[in-house]
């Protein structure tokens, strides 16, 4: 499927004006396999809000360094920083390492939903954590990595370990919002 079919394709799944098929789900789910994580670079003190400032941890591209609030750091930077600092990754986990990790995910899928945040095109794969299959998590069983794609901008926006019963109310409460988001189906041994 061509990256322009893939992209109307979510589109529609997203915003509910297409029925899902049986080949959607395996579609969406090999194509955020093999999309990149966004990586525009802002400073720190623009990605801090809240409870998401990494100041003070080490810089993932350049670890002797300390990230300060005027550091630059691409969002796929300051994803790696956050998880290391929540405990949901180990210390050690690059960039590369991260956002391999959110392609595998997608690509081992048990569920990708399509849905509408803000008036973007979301997808939001999850698949089960394994120390198998994703050695720089450090999350226990019962864990879920959740993975979301923006389809407008054509990347992946997020990647994180939740508790695989909090997942349909982290799913739907926060990235897919209206209308509500579609399961799209997939073979049956990824289930």
């Amino acid at each position: 499927m061509a990256e322009d079919d893939i992209h109307q394709l979510i589109r529609e799944l997203a915003a509910g004006s297409r029925k899902p098929s049986p080949s959607d789900g395996p579609r969406v789910s090999q194509h955020v396999s093999q999309s990149p994580f966004n990586r525009v670079v802002r400073p720190h003190e623009t990605w801090a809000r809240g409870d998401y400032s990494v100041k003070g941890c080490p810089h993932p591209s350049r670890p002797t360094e300390v990230i300060e609030d005027h550091t630059k750091l691409s969002s796929l930077e300051f994803h790696v920083a956050k998880r290391i600092q929540s405990g949901q990754w180990k210390a050690s986990t690059t960039p590369t390492s991260y956002e391999r990790d959110c392609q595998r995910a997608a690509a081992a899928a048990y569920l990708v939903k399509a849905g509408i945040r803000n008036a973007i095109p979301l997808v939001a794969t999850q698949s089960r954590v394994s120390k198998e299959l994703f050695p720089s998590i450090l999350a226990p069983p019962a864990h879920i990595l959740l993975v979301v794609y923006d389809a407008s901008k054509e990347w992946i926006s997020t990647g994180y370990c939740i508790q695989e019963a909090d997942a349909p109310n982290r799913v739907y409460g926060k990235w897919v919002k209206q209308p509500p988001p579609q399961v799209l189906p997939l073979a049956q041994g990824k289930r």
